[in-house]
């Protein structure tokens, strides 16, 4: 399926505000898909996460999904695609996380970007998103975690991820 074939992220990742009772609602509405994000939603899915957060007329956050799934992880056939396509740069993955292995937190808050050792990132009560970035080593992690936190404007955990499920 191409990208013009999915539905765009607004039309799958839904944002509703009542100003009266101060309740958010961000609603997956892709139930002919399980509600599966495409990455475009995803990205959607953690910026209003974000949102919703810092916004002092927010005092609750629903998060639902149309029909009986919340979501099913991933537009599989889209991730395929985007791992499959010839690149030269970093390749976005989703695996597990390796076991034992060092972690960093990135910063850009202050309008530098600070690396740190350290075990989390402080945050409020939420994980707003999540990027995955395939480098050679630890030093480009925490170059690409610079950008990164640059680019959100908020805080990230550097993690390493465990080696690729054999899925053939």
């Amino acid at each position: 399926m191409s990208d013009t074939e999915r539905p765009s992220a607004e039309e799958i990742i839904l944002y509703d505000k009542d100003p009266r009772t101060r309740i958010a609602t961000i609603t997956f509405n892709r139930p002919d898909q399980l509600n599966a994000p495409t990455i475009a939603a995803r990205l959607r899915y953690a910026d209003l996460l974000q949102r919703a957060n810092i916004d002092d007329d927010v005092k609750v956050l629903v998060i639902r999904g149309v029909g009986d799934d919340l979501g099913s992880g991933a537009d599989v056939p889209e991730v395929l695609e985007a791992t499959a396509a010839p690149t030269d740069g970093p390749v976005l993955r989703e695996w597990g996380l390796e076991e034992g292995g060092p972690v960093y937190s990135a910063d850009a808050t202050s309008g530098s970007v600070l690396v740190t050792d350290g075990p989390y990132v402080e945050t409020k009560e939420f994980l707003g998103g999540f990027a995955v970035v395939d480098v050679p080593d630890d030093e480009a992690a925490k170059v690409w975690a610079g950008r990164i936190a640059q680019a959100c404007g908020w805080p990230h955990e550097v993690r390493r991820f465990g080696s690729l499920p054999d899925i053939g």
